[in-house]
């Protein structure tokens, strides 16, 4: 019978653009993961009487969350050091903050490409 579900041992390997001689391994995240992802991704509010005109929708996005989480799910192995030496854990928030703007796009880029079907990229080009 097919099997359905993830599997922590299916990795991905990329050696990184951003810079000479890094790589970080990522698995793709699990059903769950993904959903839970999807809830931390638009926080909405409703405040006020939604029937009086000083209602007021605030959707609130929460990328730093959201892509801290992606981080800890998916992020097997890397070669990524503080200026120490010492290995960054991506999925802690101290060394997630200190991490390069550049690289830290690379990996969400590459996380994202393993966890975005063809519908939902249709869909966000549709919004």
């Amino acid at each position: 019978m097919p099997v359905a579900t993830t599997s922590p041992e299916e990795t991905q390997r990329h050696d990184l653009k951003s810079l000479d001689g890094a790589f970080v391994e990522l698995r793709s995240m699990t059903y769950g993961e993904w959903l839970h992802r999807r809830d931390m991704a638009t926080k909405m509010a409703i405040e006020g009487d939604p029937r009086k005109r000083d209602s007021k929708v605030t959707i609130d996005a929460i990328q730093t969350e959201t892509t801290l989480y992606e981080f800890s799910k998916c992020i097997v192995n890397h070669n990524l050091t503080d200026a120490q030496d010492k290995q960054l854990n991506l999925g802690e928030r101290k060394d997630f903050s200190q991490l390069h703007p550049k690289i830290g796009e690379e990996i969400s880029g590459y996380i994202g490409e393993m966890n975005i079907w063809e519908s939902e990229q249709e869909e966000l080009f549709t919004e």
